[in-house]
């Protein structure tokens, strides 16, 4: 027999029942003092199942949600045209105010097909952009959030001089409806790459803001 932190062991006992492996909580501690460690365990293993079952729950939830505002008739009319201010910066140094405008038809609730037109001017130097592309539209029943992916054109010139290139913008913008047919776009963004004679210039922004009318 020996003692271990107060505790009698018997090795004796121990040869007889073959190889044992002592746990490190089974030294110096009584049966009745494991059984609050082992319920802690369980408990927390529990704890940590509800939450997963609860976060795939919000996950659910908030999926469920997408789906039924996606899947919400439109309220928006066919066609829509939008005009207003726009700022545009080209790689390297210009920057410029002009206009922009666009027509947009509506084939699906959240699909749309959009024609982009802009203009923006400095110190004589101007640049003009024409595109177009698919836009996806959330008719959400106050604000419609969208994002569009615009291929075309772009000419930049002075004086009696120009040159025509490749243009790409992708971007989207938020529009809140103001009364029946109207709307305020609060911003629409577009990154702008381009590539004149081979040249690909990627560091452009147009941003711009306008009202939207609705037929």
């Amino acid at each position: 027999m020996h003692t271990l932190q107060g505790q009698q062991l018997d090795l004796g006992s121990l040869a007889l029942s073959g190889p044992t492996v002592l746990h490190p909580y089974s030294v110096g501690l009584h049966f009745s003092q494991e059984i609050p460690y082992v319920e802690r365990l369980r408990g927390q293993g529990e704890q940590r199942q509800m939450l997963s079952i609860t976060k795939h729950t919000i996950g659910l939830a908030i999926l469920s949600l997408v789906i039924s505002v996606l899947s919400v008739p439109a309220t928006a009319q066919r066609v829509e045209l939008y005009g207003g201010y726009q700022f545009t910066h080209l790689q390297p140094s210009f920057n410029a105010n002009g206009w922009n405008a666009s027509l947009t038809g509506n084939f699906k609730h959240v699909l749309g097909i959009t024609g982009d037109f802009s203009g923006a001017y400095d110190q004589g130097v101007h640049t003009y952009t024409y595109a177009g592309g698919p836009v996806l539209t959330a008719r959400l029943p106050v604000v419609q959030p969208f994002a569009h992916a615009l291929f075309g054109g772009t000419t930049v010139g002075g004086g009696s001089s120009s040159t025509t290139g490749f243009a790409m913008l992708l971007g989207g913008g938020l529009d809140i409806g103001m009364r029946k047919g109207i709307g305020f776009r609060v911003v629409q963004a577009d990154w702008i790459s381009t590539n004149f004679s081979g040249t690909t210039r990627n560091r452009n922004v147009r941003a711009s803001t306008g009202l939207v009318i609705k037929f």
